[in-house]
């Protein structure tokens, strides 16, 4: 109950307390305002936008994740109106399809259309080029990604683990051997319930 206030006039410790507890409902309400922003904008964006069906062939997950702690609701807004369109867009370019919104994140699907397809390596292009737009742009829109093959272990989940961590790509083990060739990655072991995980950081030129 974002409601409940504590109001004692003891000039000690118990008042002490009773701001600290004033100040985290405050930082709660406000950051339950922005989730609620973040939410609305994204579903609004999706509108209309609905994936097509899954095809025979195991697709791969994006999952962008928004740093919503530090973040006032309205420059949140403004930065949103701007990151979030063109991930649609890179996205789509590539096969992409907006499918979910979820707890501050939205995942995309990139459908699988042959055997030998890799399409995670397409969600990863799109990852490095909004990556490096946000940063040439000067956005200051703190975000992480998560890629893995659809099935396997939650996109959402590595997008959380690269916020807690401050990392920008991550990508599951198994998405990542088939297409590790292609880019310059670091390794992370033993992540707990997840064993190995890499993050992304470049592509082979050439």
């Amino acid at each position: 109950d974002m409601d409940i206030s504590v109001k004692i006039r003891s000039y000690d410790e118990f008042q002490s307390l009773a701001d600290a507890f004033a100040r985290m409902r405050d930082e709660l309400k406000r950051a339950a305002a922005v989730r609620q922003a973040f939410d609305g904008f994204v579903t609004r964006a999706l509108a209309g936008n609905a994936p097509p069906p899954s095809g025979d062939f195991p697709g791969a997950k994006l999952a962008c994740q928004i740093n919503l702690g530090s973040m006032a609701a309205i420059p949140l807004a403004e930065r949103l109106t701007n990151a979030m369109p063109r991930l649609f867009a890179l996205a789509q370019a590539q096969g992409g399809h907006p499918e979910q919104v979820d707890a501050g994140g939205v995942q995309i699907a990139f459908p699988a259309t042959s055997p030998h397809d890799l399409p995670q390596e397409r969600a990863v292009r799109v990852a490095l080029v909004l990556l490096a737009e946000l940063e040439h742009g000067g956005a200051d829109l703190d975000l992480s990604i998560g890629i893995t093959i659809a099935g396997a272990t939650p996109a959402m989940n590595l997008a959380r683990i690269g916020a807690s961590r401050g990392l920008d790509l991550l990508i599951s083990s198994e998405a990542f051997a088939p297409i590790r060739p292609g880019f310059y990655a670091d390794r992370l072991e033993n992540i707990p319930g997840l064993g190995e995980l890499f993050v992304i950081k470049g592509a082979v030129s050439g």
